[in-house]
């Protein structure tokens, strides 16, 4: 908002040099008045607005960084999956009977033409950059497109390609990816995958927000008492443990105890253990961080005025302690809940076999299959940048005190 009021003021600064300098006319002076006189107003509203509504403006601000963010994250990592991928990626989809029924030889120059065709069908071929632009054209809703959902190969070797006119387009897997076939559309994919990592993600970072901050006040409360240490050995023994070691160790712990091996056919008791996972690996930092934010505004000098005026343990407590930490903690809270979906499930999912987002992302790199990955990349970078944004704004709403700029 800066840039447009000083961009402003340097226009209106050069018809003030235009005025004085060249102009001798009345007619158009009056009309370089009005000029100069309306881009004043603007200016003015602009500033007058800003002030009255900085939610909105930093809102603007950051939604317009968070876009940039994500269109150079998806670039980086195309860029990365281009190296590593082979061209014959493309046709896995063909058996030896349609390249015979076609008459392409493999290695010839038929199938390399054929391979260039395959390419330039899902928008991969040609330049880098090219390519890129391709892609983010796909996955900017605004701009309808005509794209490929589907290729398959008749009986006699003729390519039939199906195309449909989209808002948003994450493209066709290249390789199976779970129980899903080649060439099937990353977003039917998607949304059969996330309810299960929700499920899992919600309840695990609900079940840790309402354990672990109560321990992490009782901790605070306890501060270096017995009480505060065991919570804080326990916490730190957790955090420094070897996920792999955690998880493991847990699942053999459920299967002695008579649970399944795999969530698909476990019961409701089998289906508790990769939660309680979870939240294991989640409440560690929930009861570190609010042990430490107790602590910064128990000891703060506000707390030992409130004291000193004659207020109560319990009201002081409740009244500015609690809410002012919590205050704190709620900027983080959707930024927990994202990261147990995509980041700290992964283990857990891949060892009870949970046919979540984890598992996806998993075949997806392990088969090089391009448009899973950038798929996956996309809307991971995507809750990650907005759960930032709607924690920030949380604590601008809640905490009067936070300058927005």
């Amino acid at each position: 908002m800066q840039t447009n009021n000083k961009q402003i003021q340097e226009l209106i600064d050069n018809i003030d040099k235009i005025d004085q300098n060249n102009l001798d006319n009345n007619f158009f002076n009056n009309i370089f008045y009005k000029i100069k006189y309306g881009l004043n107003k603007i200016s003015e509203s602009i500033d007058d607005f800003s002030k009255r509504n900085p939610l909105f403006f930093y809102s603007i601000k950051r939604i317009m960084f968070a876009i940039i963010t994500l269109y150079v994250a998806t670039a980086v990592i195309y860029f990365f999956m281009t190296i590593v991928m082979n061209d014959t990626v493309y046709v896995k989809d063909i058996t030896d009977q349609q390249w015979n029924a076609m008459g392409i030889v493999k290695r010839s120059p038929e199938y390399y033409a054929f391979i260039s065709d395959r390419k330039k069908m899902l928008g991969v071929d040609g330049p880098l950059l090219k390519q890129i632009l391709f892609y983010w054209r796909n996955v900017t809703p605004i701009i309808p497109k005509n794209v490929t959902i589907s290729s398959e190969i008749d009986a006699s070797g003729q390519i039939i390609n199906v195309q449909e006119k989209k808002f948003f387009y994450l493209g066709l897997t290249l390789s199976e990816i779970g129980s899903k076939p080649l060439r099937t559309p990353i977003q039917e994919i998607f949304w059969e995958a996330m309810p299960k990592s929700f499920v899992v993600g919600i309840l695990a970072t609900s079940l840790s927000y309402l354990i672990g901050v109560p321990l992490g006040i009782y901790a605070a409360l306890k501060k270096e008492k017995h009480q505060d240490n065991i919570i804080n050995i326990f916490s730190f023994t957790i955090i420094a443990l070897p996920t792999l070691v955690i998880i493991q160790l847990l699942y053999l712990i459920s299967l002695n105890a008579g649970a399944n091996t795999s969530w698909n056919t476990g019961d409701m008791f089998t289906k508790v253990f990769p939660i309680i996972g979870l939240f294991l690996l989640i409440s560690p930092s929930i009861i570190v961080s609010t042990r430490r934010f107790m602590v910064d505004e128990m000891t703060s000098d506000y707390t030992k005025f409130a004291y000193s005026k004659g207020m109560t343990q319990k009201y002081t407590f409740f009244v500015h302690i609690f809410r002012n930490s919590f205050v704190k903690m709620v900027r983080d809270i959707p930024t927990v809940f994202v990261f147990s979906i995509f980041g700290s499930s992964l283990i857990i999912e891949r060892v009870w076999g949970i046919p979540g987002m984890s598992s996806i992302i998993v075949d997806g790199i392990s088969k090089n299959d391009l448009f899973t990955v950038m798929g996956y990349t996309f809307l991971s970078a995507s809750a990650g940048i907005l759960t930032q944004l709607i924690g920030d704004l949380l604590l601008a709403i809640l905490d009067p005190r936070v300058r927005l700029r």
